[in-house]
C-alpha cells in the first residue's frame, strides 16, 4: 500500500513543478535540473570520461560540466544534441522521467519502459524500419496465438 502513496506523491509533486513551471516560478537548481544532472553524470561515468574530457568533447569548460551535473544551469536543446552524440544516446535519454508523470495514467510498467528502450536503441544504431517489421511481426504473432488460445475463429474473407 506505501507503494501506491508513493506513486501519488510522486505524480503531486510533478504536478506541482509543472503548474510551477507554466507559470515561470522555478528557480535554478530545480527537480529537473538536478534530475538531469545526474543523468549526464551516469552517462559520463559509464563513457568513463573524466569532466575535463566531456568538456572538451563538447567544447565547453570543466566548470560548466560540474555545474550541469549539479543542476546548477540549465541545459540548452543544442547542448542536448551535443550529449547524445557523444554518448550514442537519444536525447530522451537526457529528460527526467519526472517530467511526463503528470498523472496516473502516464505511469508505464518496466517491460513497457524496457521494450519502448529496445526499439529506441534498434531505431538509433541500426534500421528503424526493420525494428517496426520486428514489433508487427510480434504483435501479429500474439494476436494469432491469443485467437487460438481463447477459441475465436478466424475471420473468413
Amino acid at each position: 500500500m506505501s507503494n501506491i502513496f508513493n506513486i501519488v506523491e510522486n505524480v503531486y509533486r510533478h504536478e506541482e513543478f509543472l503548474k510551477k513551471l507554466m507559470q515561470n516560478e522555478l528557480t535554478i537548481p530545480n527537480e529537473f535540473t538536478i534530475e538531469m544532472g545526474k543523468l549526464i553524470r551516469a552517462a559520463r561515468e559509464e563513457e568513463g570520461l573524466s569532466q575535463t574530457e566531456l568538456a572538451e568533447k563538447l567544447s565547453k569548460r570543466q566548470a560548466t560540466i560540474s555545474d550541469f551535473e549539479n543542476g546548477k544551469i540549465e541545459i540548452g536543446i543544442l547542448t542536448l544534441v551535443q550529449l547524445a552524440i557523444v554518448f550514442g544516446k537519444p536525447i530522451s535519454y537526457f529528460i527526467p522521467e519526472m517530467t511526463f508523470l503528470v498523472s496516473i495514467s502516464d505511469i508505464h510498467n518496466k517491460w513497457e519502459e524496457e521494450a519502448l528502450a529496445l526499439f529506441r536503441s534498434m531505431e538509433y544504431e541500426g534500421d528503424p524500419h526493420l525494428a517496426l517489421r520486428l514489433l508487427k511481426t510480434l504483435n501479429e504473432y500474439f494476436d494469432e496465438t491469443r485467437d487460438q488460445e481463447w477459441g475465436i475463429p478466424e475471420e473468413e474473407n
